[in-house]
């Protein structure tokens, strides 16, 4: 099988653990975490209750793979900057003991970098990189975003052409917190089936661990 032209091989997060322990007849889901979008989503339309990044993605994945019948999570990848302890003790080591923890897990991580406008660098090139080469090498059926950044209606774009080509049907859909009162969006990403999340749901799904102390 050829790559399309001009196309290099550019896999950010690592290959990692499967939770799947043998092959399987059901279609196999990949998940793929904005981690700061659906953090900042959830303070942004719920308010200061959700002021830390304390969800459970992995809970969050299979509830949403669960959505449909015949569907099992294989992957989980998760995306977030995390500043240098000089810029940002306190959030330094809260990501740093999270993605510990997540690692431990299973959870594939992947750690971009702050820069010193403290905007988020490198995280969103590298997930929609790699949502397109594990579609490129036929590893999922199924791939849902956890995010309703816009922006990843490209890489979306081209993961549809490349299960054309290769001749492999992927379904895309996008997961996020959502409150049909507060939400400014009212839509996934373009080109994926939504999966709107409500408080409900994502406050059944918080992790209540204390990442702020050494050792967590």
């Amino acid at each position: 099988m050829h790559r399309p032209k001009g196309y290099a091989s550019a896999l950010c997060a690592p290959d990692g653990f499967s939770f799947m322990n043998s092959p399987t007849s059901k279609k196999r889901v990949y998940a793929f975490f904005d981690g700061q979008n659906i953090y900042r989503l959830a303070l942004e339309i719920w308010g200061e209750k959700y002021n830390w990044p304390n969800y459970n993605p992995r809970k969050l994945a299979r509830h949403v793979t669960k959505l449909e019948p015949d569907r099992e999570l294989v992957k989980l990848f998760f995306y977030t900057g995390v500043p240098r302890e000089d810029q940002n003790k306190h959030w330094h080591t809260f990501w740093t003991n999270k993605l510990r923890h997540l690692e431990k897990h299973d959870v594939i991580v992947f750690r971009g970098h702050i820069n010193q406008a403290g905007k988020e660098k490198g995280t969103d090139v590298c997930l929609a990189l790699d949502l397109y080469e594990y579609a490129w090498r036929k590893e999922y059926d199924v791939g849902i975003i956890f995010s309703q950044d816009m922006d990843f209606q490209y890489a979306v774009e081209r993961v549809k052409k490349i299960s054309e080509e290769i001749n492999h049907p992927i379904t895309l859909e996008s997961a996020y917190p959502y409150d049909s009162q507060k939400s400014v969006f009212h839509h996934g990403i373009k080109g994926t089936r939504p999966r709107p999340i409500q408080e409900g749901i994502y406050s059944k799904f918080i992790d209540g661990s204390d990442y702020l102390k050494v050792g967590s």
